[in-house]
């Protein structure tokens, strides 16, 4: 029996195929061993294409490791056919950022790497509270902006991280390639009753 095709509409074949889908999941239950493996070494899980750490990781190891587990999984990829693009998180939910296994190429979050940044070189426990857009000129003096950015016209803009730390204080950290100064650098400051005082 013909189908009937209504008028004014033409009929046209619908063809989808889920060899995609198919086939990720075979080169996964082949390198599936080996990512257990790795899993359990670094302390993270892989739910496909995004790898999540249990707990803090700096950006670099988190970058190594993911490059280490798209090596093992393009070892079973003869098509080419597997996501190239993984979101990295740790401590749950926290976004640490992407890498892209076709490109080789790790494009860290700003965010993350001034989270590591504090615990690493100020307070373990400090507690990461908000990120909120400031004005350079709330941390630095105008003759450090100028030095730093002699070419600036009118304000610069970027974001301020703030923090409690361990004892109870709220610490900023800036990060100065936020408002593009060259080479940049992360800053830590004590916010005080007289403002913004730098944590050398």
């Amino acid at each position: 029996m013909k189908a009937r095709v209504l008028p004014g509409l033409s009929s046209c074949e619908s063809k989808s195929s889920d060899f995609p889908k198919l086939y990720t999941e075979y080169v996964l239950k082949l390198a599936g061993n080996e990512i257990s493996e790795m899993e359990r070494e670094y302390d993270m899980t892989f739910e496909y294409p995004n790898v999540t750490f249990y707990n803090r990781v700096s950006g670099s190891a988190a970058k190594n490791a993911v490059k280490e587990l798209c090596a093992v999984i393009e070892k079973y990829d003869s098509k080419k056919m597997c996501e190239s693009e993984h979101l990295v998180f740790a401590e749950e939910k926290v976004y640490v950022g992407l890498y892209d296994s076709d490109k080789h190429v790790w494009s860290p979050s700003t965010e993350y790497e001034v989270i590591d940044y504090v615990r690493s070189h100020y307070d373990s426990r400090a507690v990461f509270s908000a990120s909120i857009g400031a004005y350079l000129d709330q941390f630095l003096s105008y003759d450090e902006i100028d030095r730093l950015l002699p070419d600036r016209d009118g304000s610069t803009s970027g974001m301020a991280y703030y923090f409690k730390d361990s004892q109870g204080d709220t610490i900023v950290a800036i990060d100065l390639s936020d408002w593009d100064v060259p080479g940049g650098g992360i800053r830590l400051f004590r916010d005080t009753a007289y403002g913004m005082e730098e944590i050398k």
